[in-house]
């Protein structure tokens, strides 16, 4: 089968992140007018403060959008989680994901998070939390692990 990558991107998180990256774009601009103003050392400080929020925003959209699952030949791989994250498919009995959808108002964000219950072959339970994804995420990698579990 053909390798394939299941970004699990949070509607919440995508809305944070392109909220920061505007911000740092606006900012940016401001920051450009200053310094066609005139430039000196306050205006030196606030470049350089510019330029490191936009580094932070570049790192951070990159990390954002590197976490999902991926699907290999032979394995598949949680990249949001750093340890334990490869699991070889020949060692996977079952795969059950599911995800909270009643309504309530006292249930935090914590308990809405995605998550996957893979059983093994040796009889250990692994659960993996995804985070906060939409009912598409979680179908489309519920769907890959049973086209690939035998």
């Amino acid at each position: 089968m053909k390798d394939k990558f299941v970004m699990c991107l949070s509607p919440i998180t995508a809305v944070v992140t392109l909220a920061m990256a505007v911000a740092v774009a606006v900012n940016a601009y401001f920051c450009g007018e200053k310094v066609v103003e005139g430039f000196d050392w306050k205006v030196g400080v606030y470049v350089l403060v510019e330029i490191v929020a936009a580094v932070i925003v570049v790192l951070m959209a990159k990390e954002v959008l590197k976490t999902g699952v991926r699907f290999t030949s032979d394995k598949v791989e949680f990249t949001g989680v750093d340890e334990n994250n490869v699991f070889e498919y020949s060692h996977i009995v079952k795969v059950q994901t599911g995800r909270d959808t009643k309504a309530s108002l006292k249930k935090n964000f914590v308990d809405r998070y995605s998550h996957i219950i893979i059983f093994l072959d040796d009889d250990s339970v692994v659960t993996i939390e995804l985070g906060l994804t939409t009912k598409h995420t979680l179908k489309a990698i519920d769907d890959e692990f049973k086209a690939r579990i035998k």
